[in-house]
């Protein structure tokens, strides 16, 4: 298979065993992207799904049902708690509530199918910090 995966980029096998990779950032263009590709193991090639609403380098994803949710982000040098999710039967992303704390390279849990927990991560290049917050699906609140 012929392709580059590009750096910060993030990867994730849904219940269903399909793996998508989303977003990420093409340094010798200074390009970061919002594009969302499937593996398409019969044919060992990457398929292009639909583009995400922003863009997405060193976020966070995780898989509920069948839905790809992608957390935080960082975009030239800023970190913004944007998040999308995906509707992976439809192939189509929708903006969701933004973290109430923007981040970055957030560790992520789903929980029961209603809540994901966003645990940590960085508000800057270097600043760690401790936050704990839980995205309640169903309410689409943080």
């Amino acid at each position: 298979m012929q392709f580059e995966v590009p750096l910060y980029s993030r990867s994730i096998a849904t219940e269903s065993g399909t793996i998508y990779l989303t977003g990420g950032y093409i340094k010798q263009q200074n390009l970061y992207l919002n594009t969302c590709y499937r593996y398409d193991e019969l044919f060992s090639t990457m398929v292009k799904c639909a583009n995400m609403h922003k863009t997405h380098a060193d976020h966070s994803i995780c898989c509920v049902d069948g839905v790809i949710y992608v957390i935080g982000t960082f975009v030239n040098n800023v970190v913004y708690g944007h998040c999308e999710r995906y509707d992976t039967a439809k192939d189509k992303w929708k903006q969701i509530e933004s973290m109430r704390v923007p981040r970055t390279g957030v560790s992520l849990c789903s929980f029961k199918g209603k809540y994901i927990f966003a645990f940590g991560g960085r508000i800057d290049q270097k600043q760690i910090v401790d936050t704990i917050e839980c995205y309640d699906i169903s309410r689409n609140v943080w």
